[in-house]
């Protein structure tokens, strides 16, 4: 399996990310849409099961934030309402349902470079292996977000914390996006294999990209996904995070600020009562 990084890789000048995905593929459709089949509709299911759930009884135990805040006299009875507020089935689901809706976007790019590297007859299967791959890293990270998420939620109950975990959570977002970890990781989600042969090897090679690309990702948008969901901002936030990170990988020459101000900006809407 031979590594291309499609941001170092020789090309012609002038010719970004949104560029290439553009190029007519065999069929005589663009890469992006043949990807897009496989991306988009598993999308659209999480974000409409996002927003079935917000309108249901239960609610949205992650990703509205705290219900109520500064009303919870300590940590312990905060956390206790949280873990017992929704089941952990639900919590998994809606997990689930939030990469479907926020990271499964991200990897269209990608993937549809990777797509078109591939025979025609593997193209469908080794997508399909790719996504499951990048798909089950996020559901991985969840075992130890979720926790998290809940602690930080039964934290902003507490008296006068209800503004301290919103505005810590962007702090951290903004301050990794200019972390080398986060660049180096970054640069990595564009490196797309070119695998040889056809068959089950190529599936195989395909989800193994694919829990690679999502382990990138956790690195690359880990922080900046988790900080509206942290503020109880609600859908539209989050869609507005999911279209940031999508306009730094779309990028000829991506810049830190393109992602930092808007979360700024985000950071700051969530102080306003």
């Amino acid at each position: 399996m031979t590594l291309v990084d499609t941001k170092t890789a020789p090309r012609p000048p002038a010719r970004g990310a949104a560029q290439v995905l553009r190029q007519p593929g065999r069929s005589g459709f663009p890469m992006r849409a043949r990807a897009a089949l496989w991306c988009l509709p598993a999308a659209a299911v999480g974000w409409v099961g996002l927003a079935l759930l917000a309108k249901s009884d239960l609610g949205l135990a992650l990703c509205l934030g705290a219900p109520t805040q500064g009303w919870v006299a300590g940590f312990s009875s905060a956390l206790d309402y949280q873990l017992f507020a929704a089941a952990p089935v639900w919590l998994a689901g809606e997990w689930a349902l939030m990469v479907l809706a926020m990271m499964v976007p991200l990897a269209l790019p990608h993937l549809a470079v990777f797509r078109n590297r591939l025979f025609r007859r593997d193209q469908d299967a080794a997508t399909c292996a790719a996504l499951a791959g990048f798909i089950l890293i996020w559901m991985l990270m969840g075992i130890v977000a979720v926790p998290a998420m809940l602690g930080l939620h039964a934290l902003a109950m507490l008296p006068g914390m209800g503004w301290a975990v919103p505005v810590s959570a962007y702090a951290i977002a903004i301050a990794w996006c200019f972390a080398g970890v986060r660049l180096r990781a970054f640069r990595r989600c564009h490196a797309v294999p070119v695998l040889h042969g056809t068959g089950k090897p190529v599936r195989r090679g395909a989800a193994r990209y694919g829990m690679r690309l999502g382990g990138h990702c956790v690195g690359t948008c880990g922080f900046a996904m988790v900080a509206p969901m942290l503020a109880g901002q609600g859908l539209i936030a989050m869609a507005l995070v999911t279209h940031v990170l999508l306009v730094e990988r779309l990028a000829h020459r991506p810049a830190v600020g393109m992602t930092a101000l808007p979360l700024a900006l985000l950071g700051t809407a969530a102080l306003i009562p």
